[in-house]
């Protein structure tokens, strides 16, 4: 998963721009929504918010195949782009900071912090180098998988949420609550000490009382994990991989199934 990991955190670095463009110019949301964005598998790229300016509704996207950042109209036509391969990210986001002018948009604010922080990763004070074919094609896979699974997952409970990649923790994720008593979080994660690995999770919210986590059910892959700090079950990326029994796509059903039956059932 090595090469899936530093795609990840490539892509985690760059999205952070994206999150700027909806910190500056998104209306201001409680859930700070207003700066996450969205896995685009049709096009191939991360997007943010639709932002209204002077010159009608725009959107600030990353190309996954270029790398080149995109400002794009209200009917997906290409306004103008910064590259980034050969540049430091405080290059680019200078060149970047620029081009909101353009669209008629005040440029002062953009390159404020943002109001979190992420792991300072060495790549940060590096020029942008292409992507792996390799990891981006696994990070494209496992991502996508994520966005349908999370739809899988709305349809059998019938919810809505929205599907969001969030910039902080870069996980792609929904939340919801379906009745009174329980919120359902799931999604994929990125490799921290907890799975080892980029993992799929499922965690519930009591929203009355307390939850219930004596006789969970036993997965058919995965496991529970029950720390003080967090607490649902989770799925590592590993896990599927290592597989020869059954498809990707068999090992997701089984454990949404279980899973939310388990959370139903608070």
């Amino acid at each position: 998963m090595q090469e899936y990991n530093d795609t990840d955190i490539r892509l985690h670095l760059l999205s952070q721009l994206i999150a700027k463009a909806g910190r500056t110019y998104v209306p201001k949301q409680a859930d700070d929504s207003h700066t996450n964005l969205y896995f685009d598998s049709l096009g191939n790229r991360l997007m943010g918010r639709w932002i209204d300016s002077p010159k009608g509704k725009v959107i600030l996207s990353l190309n996954l195949e270029t790398l080149c950042f995109e400002w794009l109209s209200a009917s997906m036509r290409l306004i103008s782009e910064v590259e980034t391969l050969g540049a430091t990210y405080p290059e680019i986001e200078k060149k970047l900071a620029k081009q909101p002018g353009q669209l008629g948009l005040p440029t002062v604010g953009f390159s404020k912090p943002l109001h979190f922080e992420i792991t300072d990763y060495p790549i940060a004070h590096e020029a942008v180098d292409v992507l792996i074919d390799d990891g981006l094609a696994e990070w494209k896979f496992y991502r996508g998988l994520a966005n349908d699974t999370c739809g899988w997952l709305l349809g059998h409970l019938q919810q809505t949420s929205e599907i969001r990649i969030w910039p902080h923790h870069f996980d792609t994720g929904i939340y919801f609550e379906p009745n009174e008593r329980i919120g359902i979080g799931y999604g994929l994660a990125m490799e921290d000490p907890m799975a080892d690995s980029p993992y799929l999770y499922f965690t519930g919210h009591a929203l009355k009382g307390k939850l219930n986590y004596d006789n969970l059910p036993t997965l058919d892959v995965g496991r529970w994990e029950l720390s003080e700090s967090w607490k649902g079950a989770i799925l590592p990326l590993v896990d599927l991989e290592e597989s020869e029994d059954y498809s990707v796509t068999d090992f997701v059903e089984s454990f949404l199934r279980l899973a939310s039956e388990w959370a139903m059932e608070q």
